[in-house]
């Protein structure tokens, strides 16, 4: 378009180009590049950067097109004109937020950009070492064999070598050793310095052991009352029960030690700040609900149908205050820790590569079902048994996650043993339904679970999931729930 009519210069620009002195050159060459702004941008916006001879310039400007680029003449010096709208190369920028992450580890630089929602530390651990040797740090953590291939794939420079060995310094020690070795060196990864005292791990093997201990007697024992709680009611020692709740709340509450990234990895399911927050918060709802059903045994409740024990009732109004309070710290929690309102602890948990969608919605249908149960077998405030394997799975939870993160164990093995753990409440609960009578009768444990009360508990379960899945408030769920539990108190 430039050599059109309609876009030539006018003839007193062409003429003071061509046959005017040299001493108007320099309003030749201003206005030969105001015409050039105005037939490419229609507006002009010029500003000289450089000036050279008038024909070089002039030649510059005629050939530039919408992204000037720099260009060495004979004479020497760049001549650089900016005209409009000019393109910027961007530069790699650090921000709190974002960005990308580059860093040195063993002599190679590393941009671990992508990589940073996958990392099992959280992206803000790599951030911090952004333009930084992380090298000490990389071993110091002991990473796995995975890891150092990960280095390799995002690696920006070639490792430099030892002038000694001629091997590079992020050379792969499992590389070298054998497998069973291999796996030696991540079991050993369980042991990290952010808990030199052990205290974690000794609370964690016993409390499991404890697990299988209750569940055990009460699924393989005898129908009598205190087999069917697991030694909950009717215990040698009335406090021995109230000594392993504090051990198990201890067993939460340590985790809050470890370090853990706020925001979510998304790849593969693994500790993050909320999901610890919402751990810590219905484990001990379990817990407490768990003590206050021992309590509600111990005072006692009516088999034929006379006036309400206060004690028992009291206990099953404090339970039901502790589950709309863990309601309410859940909601605080998230208000405050997640960074992505679209996420859902549950909803949004990663699944294996592979995994149909049809699968991940049964998944999430029978977790989400799940905690509704959890939630109304606490509110029972019957067997005492029930609020405690319902911490089971959200206990077993963290460690799965841990071997995750450890590279110990699959995405596909997490969502299959954490479903079998949530199976186990189920398995005792209907355990239940096959009691004899007359032994929980004599053991004044009868008007608080009734066989058929596990069962009732279910479609309850799966109404109050329908309803919050169309949009009902939860508390506008749950408040009638915990009235309707006091009023059945009163009258039984």
């Amino acid at each position: 378009r430039a050599g059109s009519s309609e876009f030539s210069p006018p003839s007193h620009i062409a003429g003071m180009m061509m046959g005017r002195p040299r001493s108007s050159s320099r309003v030749a060459v201003f206005a030969t590049t105001l015409w050039v702004a105005v037939a490419f941008r229609g507006a002009p916006s010029v500003r000289v950067l450089s000036r050279q001879r008038p024909h070089r310039t002039i030649a510059a400007a005629a050939a530039i097109q919408r992204v000037p680029t720099p260009e060495r003449t004979d004479e020497g010096g760049d001549i650089l004109l900016e005209i409009g709208e000019t393109h910027r190369v961007p530069t790699p920028e650090r921000t709190d937020e974002g960005g990308d992450i580059l860093l040195e580890i063993g002599g190679r630089t590393i941009n671990a950009t992508a990589y940073a929602l996958e990392h099992p530390g959280g992206a803000a651990v790599l951030r911090k070492f952004h333009g930084k040797d992380a090298t000490k740090a990389f071993a110091a953590a002991r990473h796995s064999r995975r890891a150092h291939e990960l280095l390799r794939q995002y690696e920006v420079t070639p490792p430099r070598r030892s002038p000694q060995s001629g091997r590079s310094a992020t050379a792969t020690p499992e590389s070298e050793s054998s497998g069973v070795a291999a796996v030696s060196s991540r079991w050993r990864k369980l042991a990290t310095e952010e808990d030199r005292s052990q205290v974690h791990k000794v609370l964690g093997v016993a409390c499991l052991l404890h697990y299988v201990y209750r569940c055990g007697r009460a699924i393989g024992g005898s129908s009598e009352a205190t087999d069917l709680a697991a030694g909950f009611v009717g215990a040698a020692v009335p406090w021995e029960p109230f000594v392993w709740l504090a051990a198990h709340s201890a067993l939460s509450l340590s985790s809050l030690k470890f370090h853990v990234p706020r925001e979510r990895v998304r790849k593969r399911p693994m500790i993050w700040a909320e999901f610890r927050a919402h751990n810590i918060i219905f484990a001990l709802r379990s817990f407490a609900c768990c003590a206050l059903a021992v309590l509600a045994a111990g005072f006692g409740s009516s088999v034929d149908g006379s006036a309400t024990d206060w004690g028992s009732f009291s206990c099953v109004a404090l339970t039901g205050g502790v589950v709309l309070a863990s309601l309410a710290a859940a909601d605080r929690v998230t208000a405050r820790l997640r960074e992505d309102s679209r996420e859902s602890t549950t909803e949004t948990m990663p699944y294996w590569d592979g995994a149909s969608q049809q699968t991940q919605r049964r998944f999430k249908t029978f977790y989400a079902l799940c905690q509704f149960l959890a939630t109304l077998g606490c509110l029972a405030c019957a067997n005492p048994l029930w609020p405690f394997v319902i911490a089971l799975p959200i206990q077993l939870a963290s460690l799965l996650m841990t071997l995750v993160r450890k590279s110990i164990l699959s995405t596909r093995g997490y969502h299959l043993l954490y479903t079998a753990a949530l199976c186990v409440p189920f398995v005792v609960g209907f355990r239940s339904c096959f009691s004899d009578a007359a032994p929980l009768a004599a053991s004044g444990v009868y008007g608080v679970t009734p066989p058929w009360l596990f069962p009732a508990l279910l479609p309850l379960g799966i109404l109050l999931l329908a309803l919050r899945r169309r949009g009902v408030n939860k508390y506008a769920l749950w408040t009638p729930v915990v009235a309707g539990r006091l009023a059945i108190e009163a009258v039984l």
